[in-house]
């Protein structure tokens, strides 16, 4: 592997997934409502009983507050190539109500013609967007012999990083090609 990455040479990296888990690490849901008391939810599934005894509105109702409380990850992604040239950065969108987001491959989602070297880093900062305050999910840091894996595997290359984020983040995924 060192002599892969003895060689720097120029690539196309982009974060193509991640995996966030499906709570905060204390336990609370990424959003919505935090502590309802059952009290609370008995009364609201009884009114809904009553409006609709078939039990369809009720339904629905948990599948949409279920899905509300999913994060709405936005990532900030930055690629240091480590050779002491300009670090380059990307937001990407913001994508809602999941803890698997994905991001496609294309010119805003993708840092272009960059050199992967010995010393080049991806830095990615996570967070669930909110209306009032956005969560910390994880900052993570994947090394060159990430990237350089990345690229011998030749599709995007799953990196465990729960440990980087107590948890709150299982996994990324990232692309690295060479570049044409």
């Amino acid at each position: 592997m060192l002599l892969f990455l003895a060689c720097a040479h120029p690539v196309d990296v982009a974060l193509t997934a991640a995996e966030v888990a499906p709570t905060m690490a204390n336990a609370q849901p990424w959003d919505g409502p935090d502590n309802v008391p059952a009290e609370a939810k008995g009364a609201a599934m009884g009114i809904l009983a009553q409006l609709d005894p078939s039990g369809q509105l009720g339904t629905a109702v948990i599948a949409t507050a279920e899905a509300l409380v999913q994060p709405d990850v936005s990532a900030t992604a930055k690629y240091d190539p480590g050779d002491g040239g300009a670090a380059s950065t990307l937001v990407l969108p913001t994508v809602s109500d999941t803890t698997s987001p994905t991001w496609a491959l294309n010119p805003v989602t993708t840092f272009s013609r960059v050199t992967l070297g010995p010393r080049s880093t991806l830095s990615i900062v996570f967070v669930d967007k909110d209306v009032q305050a956005d969560d910390l999910v994880g900052t993570v840091v994947l090394s060159p012999a990430d990237l350089s894996r990345a690229e011998r595997a030749g599709e995007p290359w799953v990196v465990d990083v729960s440990a980087q984020t107590s948890g709150q983040l299982k996994s990324v995924s990232v692309s690295v090609v060479a570049s044409p």
